[in-house]
């Protein structure tokens, strides 16, 4: 899982167009052809996950990158470009779209994918959100809604993503749920368990999303 810092802390407003970013003073960031990296958003144990602008169209994106570690260089990149392999082929609205992949001049693989900027749905239930209406029951029905249509997307394609949490639910900057983090994803065989192992994540999912530490989140 990559961890993300410094997530915004309000919703805003459907096609609110967002601010430029700049450089962080002091931040190394790789280079990589056809992008200017801006800065650095988080890690995880086998990759880092940096905000660029894409030279093609002038957009913010994600780029995610593996760790170069010399010990478990080998093992690192082949579980990157995994996940890629198993991103690139999925179009559904709530799963995080990635694009173009490559290796730097250091031999580390990486690719480009959508930027969430929202921040997790662990995130948000953490920050206790005042934002009128947003914690109704109709917000919670809309989050597991779109959560359970990316899910039945991915098991239609005999796909398990195998780490369903709220740590890998993110929001775009329309308060979308888009579905991160593949690295442990895998295909499963037709007629498998796929199927009762979603209806256990539901409800699991359901019960921290209503009562996260006892707490109930509805308005």
């Amino acid at each position: 899982m990559i961890e993300i810092s410094n997530s915004p802390s309000v919703l805003p407003v459907e096609g609110q167009v967002l601010p430029s970013v700049l450089p962080v003073e002091g931040q190394s960031t790789p280079n990589i052809s056809g992008y200017d990296v801006l800065k650095e958003l988080g890690r995880g144990s086998f990759g880092k996950v940096f905000l660029a602008r894409r030279h093609e169209n002038d957009q913010q994106v994600a780029i995610k990158m593996m760790h170069s570690s010399p010990t478990q260089f080998a093992f690192m990149k082949k579980l990157l470009q995994k996940e890629y392999s198993l991103m690139k082929g999925l179009k559904h609205p709530n799963i995080l779209q990635v694009f173009a992949s490559g290796v730097t001049s250091q031999g580390l693989f990486y690719f480009g994918m959508e930027l969430a900027t929202m921040g997790s749905l662990d995130d948000l239930m953490l920050q206790k959100l005042t934002v009128k209406g947003f914690w109704t029951e109709e917000r919670a029905k809309t989050i597991m809604f779109q959560a359970a249509s990316g899910l039945n997307y991915l098991h239609s394609a005999n796909l398990c993503h195998r780490d369903i949490k709220p740590d890998n639910i993110v929001f775009d900057y329309k308060a979308q749920v888009k579905i991160i983090d593949f690295g442990v994803a895998a295909y499963v065989p037709p007629g498998g368990l796929i199927h009762l192992l979603f209806l256990v994540i539901l409800r699991i999912f359901i019960y921290y999303l209503c009562h996260k530490g006892g707490r109930r989140l509805f308005s």
